[in-house]
């Protein structure tokens, strides 16, 4: 068992249990699923449900960007498949933008009444070249510094699409400076 870091009363959402498959030397370390240490072992995530954002060092309290976190819950999404995406209850700062594409099949990500407070970009942007199929996204507050921003890319072509639903999205001007 791997724990995380503890601050204050509130953990940061790192703990987990991990195993060591012996002979895997080429898995990457994807800083929340998979995690290479020092000597080169690779220690891998029991997966029970769903993954966290907080697994890849998101703050939920705006305290620093959740970007680079984001990019890397987006990677193992990818790779995982037919997986649950849970962002736990806060304050993301997005501003930095979200450049990794979702191309997965089965993805759900799933908010429970997370703050994202982006700039003008995409946070969650799915590959228009892929198959996607039984893709969701919901509870989702999106307060933005620009009205044009874009919160999803969906595909909308031929035979690419077979199931996505957007569900309990808001959006909110930042107010004015």
């Amino acid at each position: 068992r791997i724990t995380g870091l503890y601050g204050l009363a509130n953990p940061d959402g790192t703990s987990g249990e991990f195993h060591r498959p012996d002979g895997d030397v080429v898995s990457a370390d994807d800083g929340g699923t998979i995690i290479v240490d020092a000597v080169g072992r690779r220690w891998k995530r029991r997966i029970d449900g769903a993954v966290s954002v907080l697994w890849f060092g998101a703050n939920r309290y705006a305290a620093s960007s959740a970007s680079s976190a984001f990019n890397a819950f987006h990677t193992a999404l990818n790779r995982i498949k037919n997986v649950r995406g849970i962002v736990p209850f806060g304050l993301y700062d997005l501003r930095a933008g979200v450049t990794t594409k979702i191309t997965g099949e089965g993805i759900e990500i799933v908010g429970d009444n997370a703050f994202i407070y982006a700039a003008n970009g995409r946070i969650f942007d799915f590959d228009s070249g892929a198959q996607l199929r039984r893709c969701r996204v919901s509870g989702f507050t999106f307060n933005y510094d620009f009205p044009t921003v874009d919160v999803t890319a969906l595909p909308i072509r031929a035979n690419k699409v077979l199931y996505f639903k957007i569900e309990s999205i808001t959006l909110q001007n930042a107010p004015a400076a």
